[in-house]
């Protein structure tokens, strides 16, 4: 069998052929395995890779010496806003390659690996070179053929590798002209001929958008000098995708309306709703089966969520092994699609996740969500932007609904249409009203709206106000007046309400309050039923726009 992986290797000059007695002491210790895995394509040839082991790395490689920044969901998420807005030529490109690219300079030299070959590669090595390789090949006790290399290049396995990738793409970058944005350090941005341009890129994956295309071409066969080297097999091209829809980091975004862009992740939920089908049937002995059979529904009669959403029976018989393996298996799939384009799941999310470690039968049953995803599953993000530069924030509480008596908190942020930004999640303290319960949320919710109005402001775009609404008119004006209405408060409580008057201060954010009927972020407190629940989903789902009031 023939192995690109290792052709491509050699073409590199990745690898240094060593003898054993040639290492030093600390080498010896720390040879690493490799293993070679083969994956079958969409067209039926078969993918081969070779990984490196990280047993031995992570003896003496730390988290912090191998984290490599990737670009934070919302900050994708915020730059296809902007990207629809300013009606942008956007392309998606993917660096060929990426670790074997990178050589591994003396400065680094100590990541210089020494691995240990066998199997496909160490044969295809010996084909492409017999006379340098061979006289390197020892026979362990096993009689297998073994070769020791040292690696001169990063490759996949190594706990360095998207760290050292990283660097190499952002010294390219930096030679291009663009700067990092501050505050996420996987979004460049370059002003040429007057347009900004910017680049958002998650390991090897980038997401170019400019206004003028001229920009973006440019930009793509600066990459494609910098990142592809196109092997004796045609391999290694870099894969450029032009057009108004685009698959990035999970993600199908969708230009096609002007001014808006779509978020879906149809792959994904089909793929939870198989999962949870299977999971069935291998659980299929009479545990997990409901007892009564439930009406079928029509799509806009299910709900994400069951009007008994927070209530936990610590009476109820627990879930077998297997079946709380398969439950946090669910929940982990879907919470990925959830943060990302499905916001209208968040509510439920944020109690399943919690219940993942010991989960019950009624746990089991409320994933109910699964069958109203699959209905649903053709339901995007909408999102765009409005003209008025204001970051509008929907903050809500609901107060002492979990068992232990704690508040829920709901909060989602829009530029205009549509939740860019969705959180819910409970309080980690007890509070004694509403109200309290609502300057929590507030001070909770705070940092990322403040973040976010950064980040915009880095992406050189205006900022006129950032709006936090609440329903609240109590905790509005204690978060407005601060001391004056203090004085019989405990302490922790005095330290959130001042972190919001502070922030009000220094205009970093505006408290509004805002009626009832117009508080989105309700939503994300509580399990909505009925005609409530559609009516709110369709706003935070971008279906129909916001009303302020």
């Amino acid at each position: 069998m023939e192995s690109a992986t290792a052709e491509q290797i050699h073409w590199h000059n990745s690898f240094n052929p060593k003898h054993y007695h040639e290492l030093t002491p600390k080498q010896k210790s720390r040879v690493v395995e490799s293993f070679q895995f083969f994956n079958e394509k969409s067209d039926g040839r078969l993918k081969d890779q070779l990984v490196l082991g990280g047993n031995v790395q992570r003896d003496y490689i730390t988290k912090d010496e191998a984290s490599s920044p990737t670009a934070y969901t919302e900050a994708v998420i915020i730059t296809c806003k902007i990207e629809a807005k300013e009606n942008r030529d956007v392309a998606t490109a993917d660096c060929p390659n990426a670790f074997c690219n990178v050589v591994i300079t003396d400065e680094d030299a100590w990541h210089r690996f020494i691995v240990r070959l066998r199997g496909v590669v160490m044969d295809i090595l010996l084909e492409i070179d017999y006379d340098f390789c061979n006289k390197y090949v020892t026979i362990n006790k096993k009689g297998e053929k073994v070769l020791l290399v040292q690696c001169m290049n990063v490759l996949y396995g190594s706990m360095v590798a998207s760290l050292m990738f990283y660097k190499k793409l952002v010294a390219a970058l930096k030679s291009y002209g663009f700067e990092l944005n501050p505050y996420d350090a996987c979004v460049a941005n370059n002003t040429v001929d007057g347009s900004v341009l910017t680049i958002c890129f998650h390991v090897d994956d980038c997401k170019i958008s400019c206004v003028s295309a001229k920009v973006v071409d440019e930009t793509i066969s600066r990459l494609r000098n910098n990142f592809e080297v196109v092997f004796e097999d045609g391999s290694g091209t870099m894969k450029v995708h032009r057009g108004k829809r685009h698959e990035f980091v999970g993600m199908s975004l969708d230009y096609e309306h002007k001014g808006e862009v779509y978020i879906s992740m149809i792959r994904y939920v089909q793929d939870l709703v198989d999962t949870f089908k299977q999971a069935q049937l291998t659980l299929d002995d009479g545990f997990i089966k409901v007892k009564k059979k439930s009406k079928s529904r029509s799509s806009t009669q299910l709900m994400a969520a069951p009007k008994n959403l927070f209530v936990v029976n610590e009476e109820c018989e627990p879930l077998s092994d297997a079946a709380c393996v398969l439950y946090h298996l669910m929940v982990a799939k879907c919470l990925y699609f959830a943060k990302r384009a499905r916001p209208d799941a968040m509510t439920a999310m944020s109690f399943l996740t919690k219940r993942v470690k010991k989960p019950d039968r009624e746990d089991w049953e409320k994933q109910h969500l699964v069958k109203y995803l699959e209905s649903t599953k053709n339901l995007p993000l909408i999102l765009s932007a409005d003209n008025s530069d204001n970051i509008y924030t929907y903050a809500d509480a609901a107060f002492a609904v979990h068992p232990d008596m704690k508040s829920h908190n709901g909060a989602g942020l829009t530029l205009g249409r549509g939740f860019a930004i969705s959180i819910s999640g409970g309080q980690r303290l007890n509070t004694g009203s509403s109200t309290t319960a609502e300057i929590v949320c507030v001070s909770d919710i705070l940092p990322t709206t403040q973040w976010i109005r950064l980040f915009v402001l880095a992406q050189g775009l205006k900022v006129k106000k950032n709006i936090i609404y609440q329903d609240n008119e109590s905790s509005v004006l204690l978060e407005k007046n601060g001391k004056k209405s203090s004085s019989k408060w405990t302490r922790h409580i005095n330290i959130r309400t001042f972190l919001v008057t502070d922030a009000i201060a220094k205009e970093e954010c505006d408290v509004v309050w805002i009626n009832r009927d117009y508080m989105y972020g309700d939503y994300l407190t509580k399990a909505q039923q009925g005609a409530e629940f559609v009516m709110m989903r369709d706003f935070i789902m971008g279906v129909n726009p916001f009303n302020r009031g």
